[in-house]
Order: C-alpha cells, then structure tokens, then sequence
C-alpha cells in the first residue's frame, strides 16, 4: 500500500511539473539576451481628447528611459530587435475640485497597452498592459499629471528588460489609489514630509522563484513596477485618504521607507505547492534636529495559498496582492505615527 501512494505521489509531482502555461508575453518572456527595443508609434484612441500632449508625453518618457536602461535601438539593420507600439488608453488628470473636498479623491491615472514585434520574423511576440495612479490631494501631486508618465516609462521598460534577459514571468498589483478601499478617518490629522523610497534588497532584479519537485527552478518572478516606488505610493495614498497632509519633502514631519523584503516563492512537495509570499518593510518617522526624535517601526506580512496543479500567475498575483493588504492596513494605527 505504501508503495502504491508513493507512486501516486510521484505521478501528481511529474504531472505538476510538466503542466503546461498559455506561453504569452504577459506570462513568459521571449528569452532574447541583447535583443534592443525600438519606440513606434506612441498614440490615442481616436475618440479620446485631452488637454495636454499624453502621447507626446509618453513618448519622451519611454525615449528616455529606454536609453537609460541601454536597450534602445541605435537604428543598426541587422540589431537584434523588438518594435514596441504603445497606446494610451487612459488618462485621467483627476478632479481638482474633489480633491480638496475629500482627502485622496481624485487620482491620477495612466493606462498603457502595447504589441511588441519581432522584427526578424514580422509576428507579434507580446503584449504590455501597464497601470499607474497616484493619489491626488495638496502639494503630494503637484505635478504628478506630468511625473506618472516617466514612472510608468521606467516600469515598462525595467519589465521589458527582465523578460528579454530571463526566464520567468510578470506579476501586475493594482495600484493603492486606483483600489476602492475604505480608508478610515483620523480623528488627528498631522502633515507630513515623505522622501523618496529606498531599497536594501540584496536582489532587486527579480521578486521570486518558482520551484518544481526537488527543488528545480522553473523560472524566476518579475514585477511590472519600481519596487520601492510601488510601496512608497501605497504608504502615502492611504496616509492621504486617512485624511493627513502629504508632501514630497516638503513641510511636515518627515517620513521614510525602506523595503527590506518583497519576494515570492513556492514549498514544494511530492503532492502540492505552498505559494508563499512575503513583505517587510522599515518606516522611520521624525527627525533629530526637530526635537522629537525619529520612531521606527517594522512591518511585515506573509500569505500562503495551496495549489495540488503548477502554481501559476494568477495565483502567484493573488498571494501577493493579499500580502500587500495586510501589510498596508497593518499600518494604520500604529504608534509610529502618532506625535511623542
């Protein structure tokens, strides 16, 4: 009898392994190490109307970041390449008038599509679907109408990056302040000063790996934003929706944060997958030379779903969105935040 289910158990482990995943740009990339992208067009749909240039705006941003990044096309024939063509589907500046009638109404938001061609063969390789909101209210987004394009730009191109140089795929969180979360009311609103986010991850190309039995890799795990940039914004809209005054270092007790951990992995048995995922975080509010000294804090999360099949991008998204929903109203509250 023993034998019998050992040899189940090993039959459910092969099966596991060789399941096989719809192989689209959005979940595995095209491994292509040196491959250079090359800009097309950058457009709006037809019907749509705006006040300033979004497609111009978008364009420069990717130019940009795509040179940064060194993966742009220097327009050599017989480069090893990939057209990227992008549309704007949506932006959406805000409403100026609800954000000073409710604290964190009114984001801004930018959605991205994009087809990428393999320009040795003429077929479309992939597809890019890109999201970035960010929380309208006081001086935290000034300007953010015209910032959110060269965030976005440096997202899809880390991501591109990434798919062309390794095995493995994408996971896309919705952005904080594009979520329809209920964000209770301080009863003691404070102002306060946010820097940029900062990063000690000793590895922050990938957030994950993906395992089959005995412990063989089956590709690594991206995410399609900033990291630190990604928390950062989630920190600061949900402080804003609370109903406190958020500046970019500006007025206002100053606020950090520093990601220490956000990674993804699967335990892995002869008969099931734990999906695992895990978030650690350091806040630090306050500042010497004020008198009051600086507070820290470390939060963290972990979430684990079962899977009996191969553990896919679905679910591994699913983890880790609910890791990111305790992490984030686990914040609330805490002494950290409150004036000593």
């Amino acid at each position: 009898m023993n034998r019998i289910l050992t040899l189940l158990a090993l039959a459910v482990a092969v099966s596991g392994c060789a399941t096989s995943e719809t192989q689209t740009f959005k979940d595995d990339p095209l491994i292509r190490p040196g491959a250079k992208i090359e800009l097309g067009a950058v457009t709006v749909p037809s019907d749509s109307e705006y006040k300033i240039d979004v497609a111009g705006m978008m364009n420069t941003a990717l130019v940009e970041s795509l040179i940064e990044h060194n993966i742009d096309w220097q327009e050599d024939p017989a480069a090893d390449r990939f057209l990227l063509e992008v549309v704007v589907d949506d932006y959406e500046p805000g409403n100026a008038f609800k954000r000073w009638l409710l604290p964190g109404f009114g984001s801004t938001i930018v959605r991205v599509s994009g087809t990428l061609t393999d320009m040795s063969t003429g077929q479309v390789a992939g597809e890019l679907d890109h999201e970035r909101a960010v929380h309208a209210g006081g001086a935290f987004t000034i300007g953010a109408w015209e910032t959110v394009f060269k965030g976005i730009a440096d997202d899809i191109t880390t991501q591109l990056q990434n798919r062309i140089e390794n095995k493995g795929f994408t996971v896309r969180l919705t952005p904080w302040p594009a979520r329809d979360v209920d964000i209770p009311i301080t009863n003691s609103p404070q102002s306060f000063s946010l820097s940029p986010a900062t990063d000690s991850r000793e590895e922050r190309a990938r957030i994950g790996e993906r395992t089959a039995a005995f412990n063989v890799s089956m590709g690594s795990v991206f995410f399609d934003r900033q990291v630190p940039a990604f928390l950062g914004e989630a920190v600061a809209s949900d402080l804003l929706g609370a109903g406190h005054e958020i500046s970019v270092e500006g007025p206002g007790r100053p606020v950090s944060l520093e990601v220490l951990k956000f990674w993804t992995h699967t335990d892995t048995t002869a008969l099931y997958w734990d999906v695992v995922a895990n978030i650690d975080v350091r806040i630090s509010v306050g500042s010497e030379s004020g008198g009051e000294g600086i507070q820290r804090a470390t939060f963290s999360c972990e979430q684990t779903k079962r899977t009996y099949t191969w553990p896919s991008l679905d679910l591994v998204t699913d983890v880790m969105d609910a890791c990111l929903v305790e992490l984030v109203t686990g914040m609330r509250g805490d002494a950290v935040w409150l004036k000593r």
